[in-house]
């Protein structure tokens, strides 16, 4: 349905799904990328935040929050020169995106860095 851009559909069809298995994430990953075609990215993070709650290695979430991130940042900077939004005054921090961030879980386990087992050349 997403391939036919029939994304109400879709959005239905997932939370149909969900309901049923609320902890599916390939459904949740179809509705995200549903209503970020539709333009709710608000929502689209809500939805793949949950998948990374879900499943914290889930790559094809984190990748769509990298988009939903870039299309915002996009869109503050069409602004920034429409002049409808005013730019970051130089003392204040920028904000920081947090659905970037990993999303903690019990069963993470501390891994080593690939750097410190490699063999050093000279």
């Amino acid at each position: 349905m997403i391939a036919l851009r029939r994304y109400d559909e879709a959005i239905q069809f997932c939370q149909q799904q969900l309901a049923a298995s609320p902890r599916c994430v390939t459904f949740r990953l179809l509705r995200a990328q549903a209503l970020f075609a539709l333009g709710d990215r608000e929502n689209a993070v809500a939805e793949l935040q949950r998948c990374l709650r879900i499943d914290p290695t889930c790559q094809a979430a984190r990748t769509l929050l990298d988009a939903v991130a870039t299309v915002e940042e996009q869109l503050r900077q069409e602004k920034r020169a429409q002049g409808q939004e005013p730019r970051p005054r130089p003392d204040q921090p920028r904000q920081r995106r947090e659905a970037a961030a990993p999303v903690p879980h019990e069963r993470e386990v501390a891994r080593p860095h690939r750097e410190a087992s490699r063999p050093t050349r000279e």
